[in-house]
């Protein structure tokens, strides 16, 4: 690189002396260590997405002002200076971000069904303990019902069975997904098994986050993978939570969501035409049933325990009026 008549050395064929490219690269570490708050001091769950955005767009600015400011300016100087400050400075940040922040959006915390999303009959931060299957045979039931809000019927809400006694062994692990496309989730509640593996797939090409939360906790942020072409998607694995209930959000889009239903045992049903359900082999003896609805309907989240004889079918009526349970109906036949 030539300057006043001078060659000066320039770094990877930036165009940039080692000083200059030295300092872009700082000003953009600097920036992302601080911006909208000093990383270290971040709360659990806080979003970084404005804070990577902005530090690594002010590496061209930077670049570029640097260039002109040595009247040694091109597009192949500033697109080769911002491309190997980018590459440099992704290893920096992401070794000071798993030192520094590591679990503030990295790391999905197991949580229990929260109280606000079942109900006042639940424990606050109470954990259910691990299903276990029956190793022979036992003795069971069924449990049918619907469940309505007022007079309406509620479809596509989860009717699940809380710490149920050991009972049918769990279904083969699969793959759970989140599907998203126009900016919206396709299936308002996603139920998965917690040996399942996890994903969202999505097929935008815009910038969203999946950020999870249990109980007015935020407990997980990362940013999602955008589809490569139109009508063509991408996958971003996520990592199981704990069994319980999650709000999925996006920090880019308020009215994006859905609803994450974790179980870790068989007995799991979604509400169908007239809000009707069915548990089968359900194990002989008390059962605690939990309403959950899915995301955008009035946030009805009932428990109600049943009692079931061997051989017999328990009908349920769960009824939620203004989302406070009022009665619960229940006939052995």
């Amino acid at each position: 690189m030539e300057i006043d008549g001078e060659q000066r050395p320039q770094l990877l064929g930036s165009g940039l002396p080692r000083w200059a490219y030295v300092a872009v690269l700082g000003a953009s570490v600097a920036l992302f260590l601080v911006w909208n708050g000093l990383l270290w001091n971040a709360p659990p769950g806080a979003s970084h997405v404005t804070r990577f955005a902005v530090s690594y767009l002010a590496v061209p600015a930077l670049a570029a002002a640097a260039l002109l400011a040595l009247r040694g300016f091109s597009w192949t100087k500033l697109g080769t200076a911002t491309g190997t400050i980018w590459a440099i400075k992704l290893l920096v940040t992401a070794v000071l971000y798993l030192a520094i922040a590591g679990g503030t959006a990295t790391h999905l915390e197991p949580a229990a069904v929260p109280a606000s999303a079942v109900g006042p009959r639940a424990p606050a931060g109470a954990a259910s303990a691990a299903y276990v299957a029956a190793t022979g045979s036992f003795a069971a039931g069924s449990v049918r019902g619907t469940v309505r809000i007022g007079a309406v019927p509620l479809v596509g809400a989860a009717v699940y069975l809380d710490a149920p006694r050991p009972g049918s062994p769990t279904r083969a692990p699969r793959a759970a997904e989140l599907v998203l496309r126009e900016g919206r989730y396709l299936s308002p509640l996603v139920v998965a098994l917690a040996a399942d593996s996890l994903a969202v797939v999505s097929f935008d090409d815009a910038l969203h986050t999946v950020h999870l939360r249990a109980g007015g906790r935020k407990l997980g942020n990362q940013p999602l993978r955008r589809a490569p072409a139109p009508g063509a998607s991408a996958r971003t694995a996520l990592s199981m939570p704990a069994p319980g209930v999650y709000d999925v959000g996006c920090d880019a889009h308020a009215d994006e969501g859905t609803r994450l239903l974790v179980v870790d045992h068989p007995y799991v049903a979604i509400t169908e035409a007239g809000g009707a359900f069915a548990l089968d082999g359900v194990p002989a003896g008390d059962a605690t049933l939990v309403v959950v609805a899915p995301a955008g309907a009035p946030a009805i989240a009932a428990r109600r325990t049943v009692h079931v004889e061997p051989g017999k079918t328990v009908d349920v009526v769960v009824v939620d009026a203004e989302t406070n349970l009022t009665t619960t109906e229940m006939t052995a036949r």
